[in-house]
């Protein structure tokens, strides 16, 4: 009997031990998937008329800062000038890489916080989109950003202004996304970036 008692005491003091140690383990921190909207203004250097919009996914282990995964944005393809993507349907591209995109200039941007599915599902739009016909006014960066924030369930803005429907400034966009979205924002701001 005095055995027996011993014998769970000592189980007792095991567990106990065995407790402290799991609490005193660092936690495995959770991988987080974000998908930024980042757009920048029309600007002279380097030429833009309207600017321009274009997507990161982003990851980030914990409280750790998010590192961009993949950066893509749609153009027209190289040879075009601005009156061909007004009024033709010109072949356009998807072009990877953050430099490409923001040209280094102030950037509007907000990040959302997505599972990992949609996370993985939505990085294939850039193949999807890559050499689909360019057009400034039914085809464009701002189309190409609108239809990931359709996939991701956002309440959208049109991509278009009431006064003869051209194309909404992408900043303005943007700006109108994320106040039709706010709860749903993670990090949002203007921000400038230098190379």
């Amino acid at each position: 009997m005095i055995h027996s008692i011993a014998m769970m005491y000592a189980r007792l003091i095991a567990f106990a031990f065995l407790l402290l140690i799991v609490q005193t383990l660092p936690a495995q921190q959770e991988r987080q998937y974000y998908i930024s909207f980042l757009a920048r203004n029309a600007s002279l250097r380097p030429f833009s008329i309207g600017g321009h919009a274009f997507v990161a996914w982003a990851t980030a282990e914990g409280d750790s800062a998010m590192t961009s995964d993949k950066i893509l944005g749609f153009f027209p393809n190289e040879g075009g000038n601005l009156l061909t993507a007004i009024a033709e349907k010109r072949r356009g591209r998807v072009v990877k890489g953050f430099r490409k995109n923001s040209k280094n200039l102030y950037l509007r941007h907000f990040s959302i916080a997505v599972d990992s599915t949609i996370w993985q599902d939505t990085q294939c739009l850039g193949d999807i989109w890559n050499y689909q016909p360019y057009n400034l006014f039914s085809n464009n960066c701002l189309h190409f950003l609108d239809e990931l924030a359709q996939i991701c369930e956002l309440e959208r803005p049109h991509t278009y202004t009431w006064l003869f429907h051209f194309p909404k400034k992408p900043y303005k966009y943007l700006r109108q996304l994320h106040r039709k979205n706010k709860k749903r924002a993670v990090r949002i701001g203007v921000m400038r970036y230098e190379s």
